[in-house]
């Protein structure tokens, strides 16, 4: 991503992006536009802000182009600060 290689490496930078698809899902949809994109982009700032996290936390992905209903379908649970899980 960052560049123009096209990929992300680190958490900040897979948040910048997250950032960035947050930004265009929560904007006013244009009337040409389809909501279908808008919520691609709203579903691409999840899966970019979970891989930050991931990445973060150390624990390993899939690297997978498929929806992300199966991205982290392999990866167990895992109990992090506050008593949460993920």
């Amino acid at each position: 991503m960052p560049g123009s290689t096209g990929e992300a490496g680190t958490p900040a930078d897979w948040m910048t992006h997250a950032r960035s698809n947050l930004a265009r899902a929560r904007a006013p949809k244009p009337a040409e536009a389809l909501w279908e994109d808008v919520c691609f982009d709203a579903e691409q700032a999840a899966e970019k802000a979970i891989k930050a996290l991931l990445l973060h936390k150390g624990i390993e992905f899939p690297k997978t182009h498929s929806s992300c209903g199966g991205c982290f379908s392999s990866v167990p649970p895992r109990r992090i600060a506050g008593g949460a899980t993920i």
